[in-house]
């Protein structure tokens, strides 16, 4: 039985940026193994099934950026009289600029990491 590969995989060096950083944020925060070994798989199957449907690994990662900080930045556009928008601009969790690829999967990385901790 010959399965055909999903056109849009997430490239190896891709996967390993991933794993990188998921590393990388266990070792500066000390977050759980089990955590970072789960929220690594969640942030892999949303990335990649988005590219999948998407057909494009970049907008893939925008697409579930912008999912996943959605009702954040809603927040922001509420409480705007309390932040400028220079302010408004250097708050990590925020498109507003045009974060690279590696930027918005460290930022979401981060978001699921200190979801399951909480």
């Amino acid at each position: 039985l010959d399965i055909a590969r999903p056109r849009n995989r997430i490239a190896a060096e891709d996967r390993q940026l991933l794993k990188n950083l998921f590393r990388e944020l266990g070792r500066l925060y000390g977050f759980q193994t089990d955590s970072l070994r789960s929220q690594h798989q969640h942030l892999a199957l949303l990335w990649s099934n988005q590219a999948a449907a998407l057909g494009d690994v970049d907008f893939a990662a925008q697409r579930v950026h912008e999912r996943m900080f959605e009702s954040f930045e809603r927040w922001l556009d509420l409480s705007a009289g309390r932040f400028s928008l220079e302010r408004r601009t250097k708050v990590v969790f925020v498109s507003y600029r045009q974060p690279t690829r590696g930027q918005r999967l460290r930022e979401m990385a981060l978001y699921l990491l200190l979801w399951a901790e909480a």
